[in-house]
């Protein structure tokens, strides 16, 4: 079967094949025992190992490879803390107590990942275009951003949320938020976006048929600040590396 990793004091070995999920000694290669599902995590802890198969999560106790849980969904990740583990089926995220596979909480949208800071969950419904913010804490619904996609700056102040379309000559909008608090600052347009290095801008570039137009924005209150007709943008430490012509252009980022 195909490797998945070793266990942390690196005794046993994973891998996966036909959908099931094999131990192997790492001395000898013997296998020690097959699981149902293919691998999907080590606990943190190393006592559990989960693995999914049809929308289903099973739970293995990694001292006698047992079966101890069955939950209805795919396997996310660990809480941020490791008390509880994140459940997804359909658009629906479930949080389950991992001292003993209890649900606790369920939330809106397909987990995708906690903020920098641990302070918030973010996840997504994709059919409805939406992401939702939960606090991290005490699992309240703060608000909901119109859009699928989103991106952290650089210093995780800001957060630009939107939907990714990769047809050429289609228009999409992104809106720019604080991360500490979710007041969206603007909105700007284009069909690709970029933080910059330093997060003091957002780059976009509108394509289509005719060429590229790209744009620098301020941070501050989303006023574009350049704009730059048949270009692409790309951005090295506080440099931005534009093409014209076969040119290329160096333009200091603060300047």
């Amino acid at each position: 079967g195909s490797f998945n990793q070793f266990s942390f004091d690196n005794k046993f070995f994973f891998t996966t094949y036909n959908d099931s999920t094999y131990v192997y000694d790492s001395d000898n290669c013997k296998k020690l025992s097959q699981m149902d599902g293919n691998f999907k995590q080590y606990s943190p802890d190393g006592n559990y190992v989960f693995t999914n198969e049809d929308d289903t999560t099973y739970v293995y106790n990694s001292s006698n490879w047992l079966k101890i849980a069955q939950l209805n969904g795919d396997f996310k990740q660990y809480s941020y803390d490791s008390k509880n583990i994140f459940i997804t089926t359909g658009d629906y995220t479930y949080l389950y107590d991992s001292s003993d596979w209890s649900k606790i909480a369920q939330l809106n949208g397909d987990f995708k990942q906690y903020s920098p800071d641990g302070k918030y969950i973010l996840s997504v419904a994709t059919n409805n275009e939406i992401t939702y913010i939960y606090d991290s804490f005490n699992l309240k619904y703060i608000t909901q951003l119109i859009g699928a996609d989103f991106e952290y700056s650089l210093d995780s102040r800001y957060v630009l949320n939107f939907n990714f379309i990769s047809i050429v000559g289609s228009t999409e909008k992104a809106s720019v938020y604080r991360a500490n608090d979710w007041v969206k600052i603007g909105t700007i347009s284009g069909n690709a976006f970029e933080f910059s290095p330093n997060s003091k801008y957002i780059f976009s570039a509108f394509v289509d048929y005719n060429g590229v137009t790209s744009y620098v924005y301020d941070i501050n209150n989303c006023k574009p600040l350049i704009k730059m007709t048949d270009t692409y943008i790309e951005t090295i430490d506080k440099y931005i590396l534009s093409s014209y012509n076969d040119q290329t252009y160096v333009v200091y980022i603060d300047n």
